[in-house]
């Protein structure tokens, strides 16, 4: 299976309006509260992206409501009911990611 690299990902994700921010992290939308927030791992399979993040999460900043999608590649199940906290446009842009391959 090929392998994608870190690089890859942050340039698939800023094709998607991600914005690259300090040490490599991704933001979504670039500016303001809440928004997704991803650390990508090194390497993963191409077409399975969930494996390209060590985290994934919506973040509200510093009140502690962040919720994690994603740790070190496997996706965190979390019930509904604290899914349907994050906002629509937030959720709907994690899906679409993580649903994805990289196209080829």
């Amino acid at each position: 299976m090929p392998r994608v690299y870190q690089d890859d990902v942050a340039d698939f994700l800023k094709g998607r309006g991600w914005t690259k921010g300090a040490g490599g992290d991704m933001y979504f939308p670039g500016a303001g509260y809440p928004h997704l927030h991803a650390r990508l791992n090194s390497t993963g399979d191409y077409d399975r992206i969930v494996e390209c993040f060590r985290y994934l999460g919506a973040t509200w900043g510093g009140d502690g409501r962040n919720i994690n999608l994603v740790r070190d590649g496997r996706a965190v199940y979390t019930a509904p009911s604290v899914l349907n906290r994050i906002p629509q446009g937030l959720q709907d842009e994690a899906a679409a990611v993580l649903q994805s391959g990289l196209p080829d």
